[in-house]
């Protein structure tokens, strides 16, 4: 922090860049989405951030420019993006672009695009919802339905939308549609000839899974797994890797890694050595899977190997996290740190973007403290943030429950600006109670 660093302000808070979405090509390229607000004409900026593995940087910049994807051989970028759009138009594009190209706009989803990914050296697939005409009027500002949800926000009415399984031609931008699953596609991941994907058995409970594949080639999917609460599927080295549960908990069950051994049987390769819940698949790292887990307030990278072995690990938050192989990239934040990505590669961790930086460079920043409060027998976890002053100030408490929604060591912008404000809070009128001394939990 410099030692002129200004308070943190409402405007700082609302300019920190949001990132998502890190892809390690396998040569070593990274690619990754960041939304930049632009406060002055009110909107966001979203883009792409290439760093050439050699060296040198590429920026995509257009309206709803996301998701980006590598192919196979690391010669083209895959992504979903609104740029060209007509006004009025609804709906998401795909989009490739190769290095000093300009991207070109394959194929268009009307109802936009949920994720894709390259299914081969020459297909893309994408997961993008399909409309069930029976449901919805001509203008599409009506549905009928008997089920729940019927809006998200930023996605409007989405009750008669069921997201598919859509195959690309990334030369021709030919287009086929792969499933017809009447409760949609969950997620997908390309393993082998296949596609294999998440969906539901009962549109009641999001927790009834069932894990099916169709040929890349075409042709009717079958079921492979039934059984599983499964949230994600990563394919390393020709082998399906999976989050999921039994639902010994329901929803609060930890996620575990598993192994599609074969059709309809599984191993898992956590249990009994890891009591943590696993947010995330990386990838492979020396042939290997990598996971993302929980740990006490903070997130760690791992290998596992009939063992955890920890790659990364600190007081920060990894949000999200990519692997082909030999590195690892990430995006993490700590409490004095907003998200920035990383590498690391052959033990070392380096600092591949600085779009944030200049929260730490320009501001006073304030580093909260773990404390531990006991009650009924039972030890909860927590961390404050002490505002300057001997006064008295103002007591905020965040109350979250977990273990799967935690606070941590992770970047918190408003408790930053309620600290910052506290710091400057007026002695209080004697007679009117504020709140604890000296402190501003988180």
């Amino acid at each position: 922090m410099h030692e002129n660093a200004r308070r943190f302000d409402v405007d700082a808070l609302l300019s920190i860049a949001r990132l998502s979405s890190p892809r390690l090509s396998s040569k070593g390229d990274i690619a990754f989405s960041a939304v930049i607000p632009d406060l002055g004409a009110n909107k966001n900026r979203p883009e792409i951030r290439v760093v050439w593995r050699e060296g040198g940087e590429s920026y995509y910049q257009g309206e709803g420019d996301s998701m980006p994807s590598w192919s196979p051989d690391a010669s083209k970028l895959a992504f979903a993006s609104r740029r060209g759009s007509g006004k009025g138009e609804k709906g998401s594009g795909l989009y490739i672009v190769g290095r000093g190209g300009e991207p070109r706009r394959v194929a268009w989803f009307t109802h936009g695009v949920s994720e894709l990914g390259w299914a081969s050296a020459t297909k893309v697939y994408v997961v993008a919802p399909v409309a069930d005409e029976k449901t919805r009027d001509k203008d599409g500002d009506y549905v009928a339905t008997d089920r729940l949800p019927l809006w998200f926000d930023g996605s409007g009415l989405v009750a008669g939308l069921a997201d598919q399984i859509h195959l690309v031609d990334a030369e021709s931008g030919r287009t086929s549609r792969l499933t017809s699953e009447d409760l949609g596609v969950l997620t997908a991941e390309p393993c082998g000839n296949s596609i294999y994907y998440v969906t539901l058995r009962r549109w009641v409970d999001p927790l009834d899974t069932v894990v099916k594949s169709v040929p890349i080639s075409g042709g009717e999917p079958e079921t492979v797994l039934e059984g599983l609460t499964v949230s994600q599927l990563r394919c390393i080295n020709g082998r399906l890797f999976m989050l999921a549960h039994k639902r010994e908990i329901g929803l609060a069950s930890h996620s575990k890694l598993y192994l599609l051994e074969d059709r309809g049987k599984t191993s898992c390769l956590t249990c009994g050595i890891l009591d943590r819940n696993i947010w995330s698949i990386a990838g492979g790292f020396g042939g290997e899977p990598v996971i993302v887990y929980a740990d006490r307030g903070r997130s760690v990278i791992a290998a596992v190997e009939g063992r955890v072995e920890d790659l990364v690990r600190g007081d920060m938050i990894v949000v999200q996290a990519d692997s082909n192989g030999e590195e690892v990239v990430y995006i993490a934040s700590s409490p004095t740190e907003p998200p920035e990505v990383y590498r690391f590669k052959g033990g070392d961790v380096e600092r591949v973007s600085s779009i944030n930086r200049w929260v730490v460079e320009e501001f006073r920043l304030y580093k909260p403290r773990r404390v531990e409060v006991e009650a009924e027998g039972e030890v909860v976890e927590g961390w404050y943030i002490e505002p300057e002053g001997e006064e008295s100030k103002p007591l905020i408490l965040f109350i979250h429950g977990g273990p799967k929604g935690m606070y941590g060591y992770g970047f918190y912008g408003e408790m930053q600006l309620f600290a910052s404000e506290a710091s400057q809070w007026p002695t209080p009128t004697p007679g009117v109670a504020t709140g604890m001394k000296r402190s501003s939990p988180t």
